[in-house]
């Protein structure tokens, strides 16, 4: 499982092991860069290879205009896939490739998987995954998908502030739904086409989008007003998904409506949320109490206003006669 630590390649592992089947995982490049040649040369005996392993993130990541981001995903991609597609081609394993519905597009992300299905239908093997728009809860960064970011500022900010005017139109899928596609594709491996959608076939625009998080938002007593930019999407070219084959008519369908997704959402930024709220206050408590514990020392022990023998300074006196050295005398009278 190449790109198990990520948003698919997580839950497809879990549906891989929850049916029975051992998985040997490379999470991400700090666990194995596969951007390094042979990285893989230490696996034997595979059986099957999930290639979902790829330089990606939302759409914020990947139509990033500057120059040093549309290079990173040129350039990592083309390392990853040097070394997978060698590694697999060497050893005959068959294997998935995930692509994406935007590999019409001109941008340097559709580019690279245009390029991956290039390269799998020249090698004579493999299988392709054209991947909608997936989504899941996941960690918020600036890779982060558009349903996670608005899920978490719905909870943590009572907004949403869409980078578009939200007229554009999309097709979701759950990474739960995605996962099950993805077993059962490798279940069926001798019958599918060389490329299988993996969507819920279903066109929603992003304005439609708001209006179930603005209503899951109002019924759980959480307010959470959308404001959209004036600016439209940057435009795509979109595919048409193939649905009237084999694979969705007779091995699989999604289970996770938009709706249902939205709400786990909600429930998962909230969660989460309490739980940090809970640690603060913990902290807070802790420092709270070391004070008082402090204090309650000082109470006890207060500092001395008489200076003790240590830090009295030095007293010379060169005379036996006491009327002549009067500190010395003081300095027995406090003694």
């Amino acid at each position: 499982m190449l790109g198990s630590g990520g948003l698919v390649g997580s839950e497809v592992t879990k549906w891989l092991r929850n049916h029975d089947y051992q998985v040997l995982e490379v999470k991400n490049r700090h666990d194995i860069d596969l951007r390094v040649a042979g990285c893989l040369d230490s696996f034997r005996n595979i059986s099957f290879v999930m290639f979902l392993a790829c330089e990606v993130g939302g759409s914020k990541y990947i139509q990033d205009g500057r120059r040093s981001t549309k290079v990173d995903i040129i350039a990592n991609n083309i390392k990853i896939y040097q070394n997978v597609f060698d590694y697999i081609s060497r050893h005959a394993i068959p294997f998935l490739f995930s692509s994406s519905s935007l590999v019409a597009d001109p941008e340097s992300y559709g580019t690279m998987k245009r390029l991956g299905e290039s390269w799998i239908k020249a090698m004579g093997m493999g299988k392709i995954a054209r991947l909608w728009n997936i989504y899941n809860v996941e960690r918020i960064t600036y890779k982060s998908h558009v349903l996670a970011d608005w899920g978490s500022s719905c909870v943590n900010r009572d907004r949403i502030d869409s980078m578009t005017d939200g007229w554009e139109s999309r097709q979701f899928l759950h990474a739960e739904d995605c996962a099950s596609a993805m077993g059962m594709m490798m279940e069926h491996y001798d019958e599918i086409e060389l490329v299988t959608d993996v969507t819920s076939n279903q066109w929603v625009t992003m304005r439609e989008v708001a209006q179930l998080f603005e209503r899951y938002g109002e019924s759980h007593c959480r307010p959470c007003p959308v404001s959209f930019s004036s600016r439209p999407a940057p435009p795509r070219a979109l595919l048409q998904a193939k649905m009237d084959v084999p694979f969705h008519q007779r091995w699989w369908q999604p289970s996770v409506s938009l709706e249902e997704g939205v709400s786990r959402l909600f429930t998962y930024y909230e969660a989460e949320r309490k739980m940090r709220l809970s640690q603060e206050q913990t902290q807070l408590i802790e420092q709270v109490q070391h004070h008082t514990h402090h204090q309650h020392d000082q109470d006890i022990h207060p500092p001395t206003s008489v200076p003790t023998l240590t830090q009295r300074q030095p007293i010379i006196c060169n005379s036996d006669d006491p009327a002549m050295c009067p500190e010395v005398e003081q300095v027995k009278e406090d003694l």
